[in-house]
């Protein structure tokens, strides 16, 4: 599995600086971007082969996790709407569509789903993860990062299934090598083909953790909590001001500090990474306490975004 890892990562790492010089799908600067050249948008294929033929690797050398193939059938479906939304720019409603088939696939079908939780909600979750990650790749180094801490540590949760714990860690191990040539100043980006499988796996895979009983779903929420909260709260403003929320903006607070005077790209996401890494190992330490303590921290948790959030409206960026 450590040979495998190291894989994942030299192959999404050869392949992101190959895609980087090849001047196809270009993500081209508008009013609503954090960039200001053309700058290409394949670097999730890289993400999405180096997976591909480690996970195949992994899986004849020691088998497959549960519900592999419907997970696999889900992001197959995400990965192609996505590429397509990428070189033609498909409408928002067709993209929902698949992307609640692959949700239903995997959840109803594949049997991915906690038993206290309704399925109806699961699918809206997924659905939700899938979105939520392509509305947070808008900045250098951002989604690659997301995707090192929080599949990093949905690894170390699940290191009682060797084979859900050496998949997380490929994932991780596969956008580490694209954040190579992501991080700021970005050479390359994701793109919706990267960022919507990511999510869509995030999703799948934090249920899919909490059913067989190796994490409280909540911890897994908590580990990507910095792109969940930040998302969520963004939602919930756009829609209480009637705006379009399918549409781009400009608008989720690390978008807002990146343009803030004296933050830029690499301050706003070396902070990022700070809260990322605080929320890594919260949910590690929490793994091993008493399900009392693992709440009074969740909500510990909650007020300190709270607290967060009206900082940030209050005094940096009123």
């Amino acid at each position: 599995m450590i040979f495998l890892t190291f894989l994942a990562f030299g192959i999404a790492a050869s392949l992101t600086f190959f895609l980087s010089k090849r001047a196809w799908l270009l993500a081209m600067p508008n009013d609503r971007s954090l960039h200001f050249q053309a700058t290409p948008q394949t670097g999730g294929l890289a993400i999405l082969i180096a997976l591909v033929i480690t996970n195949w690797l992994m899986i004849i050398l020691y088998g497959t996790v549960q519900g592999w193939v419907w997970i696999a059938s889900g992001a197959g479906l995400i990965a192609g709407i996505a590429l397509l939304d990428d070189a033609l720019e498909i409408a928002p409603i067709w993209r929902l569509i698949v992307q609640f088939l692959a949700a239903f696939f995997v959840i109803s079908i594949g049997n991915i789903q906690l038993d206290f939780i309704p399925v109806l909600i699961q699918i809206f979750f997924v659905v939700w993860m899938v979105n939520l990650y392509n509305f947070m790749d808008g900045m250098d180094g951002f989604a690659g990062g997301m995707a090192i801490f929080g599949f990093g540590t949905l690894a170390i949760l699940s290191i009682d299934q060797p084979l859900l714990m050496g998949l997380n860690a490929l994932i991780a191990a596969s956008c580490a090598g694209f954040l190579v040539f992501n991080f700021p100043p970005a050479k390359i980006f994701m793109g919706d083909t990267g960022a919507t499988v990511l999510g869509f796996l995030a999703a799948t895979l934090i249920l899919l953790g909490g059913k067989l009983q190796l994490f409280p779903f909540w911890l897994g929420l908590l580990a990507f909590s910095p792109f969940i909260v930040d998302s969520t709260v963004v939602l919930f403003k756009r829609l209480i001001k009637k705006e379009k929320i399918w549409q781009a903006h400009r608008t989720h607070y690390y978008q807002r500090l990146a343009q803030l005077k004296g933050w830029g790209h690499k301050k706003t996401v070396f902070w990022e990474y700070i809260l990322m890494g605080s929320c890594s190992v919260s949910a590690l330490l929490m793994s091993v306490m008493p399900y009392s303590f693992q709440m009074f921290f969740l909500v510990l948790w909650g007020l300190l975004y709270i607290a967060l959030i009206w900082y940030l409206e209050k005094y940096l960026l009123n």
